[in-house]
């Protein structure tokens, strides 16, 4: 079943948010992404939404949405980074990247606790466009996150430069 976030509820997130990440609390003032929890894989926080919603995985809040706990606010900032980026960019290794990277910072900011050594890494790794390095990223997220991420799936690059890169 799904459960729709209040507006205040909304805006305690974007408040947690905007002292690390202004730029992307503006990005969610202005659009206003409806956010709600609902049922999802174990592989998954949370998503986003092609029509621009942030749906949180409502296994992960059982004592519901608690705005202080640094792993849903950074899950609503991740999601929020892929809806920013556009369907191309996100639907990629380095949109992926990109958005663990914002996320996982944000997460130590709001005072979350230590990150695993596969985390560690990946935040580690520099966010540029080499194959190498997405190839790497790409087996640190499944390996932090499971086979049933699907992340083998995704291209490295936003489909245009995949393509790009594909056809010389």
């Amino acid at each position: 079943m799904m459960k729709w976030l209040t507006k205040k509820e909304i805006d305690d997130a974007i408040n947690q948010i905007t002292k690390h990440e202004p730029e992307l609390a503006k990005f969610l003032y202005q659009k206003q992404p409806p956010i709600l929890r609902s049922w999802l894989p174990k592989s998954s926080g949370a998503i986003w939404t092609l029509n621009g919603c942030i749906v949180l995985n409502d296994r992960y809040l059982k004592n519901g949405v608690d705005w202080q706990d640094a792993w849903v606010v950074s899950l609503i900032a991740r999601e929020a980074c892929h809806l920013r980026q556009g369907w191309e960019r996100a639907f990629s290794v380095f949109g992926e990247l990109e958005a663990w990277h914002m996320g996982f910072r944000l997460y130590e900011n709001l005072g979350g606790a230590l990150l695993s050594s596969t985390i560690r890494e990946l935040l580690d790794m520099p966010l540029a466009m080499d194959r190498g390095n997405l190839q790497n990223a790409r087996r640190c997220m499944a390996e932090y996150a499971g086979p049933r991420y699907l992340v083998q799936f995704l291209p490295l690059f936003p489909a245009r430069q995949e393509i790009k890169y594909r056809i010389g």
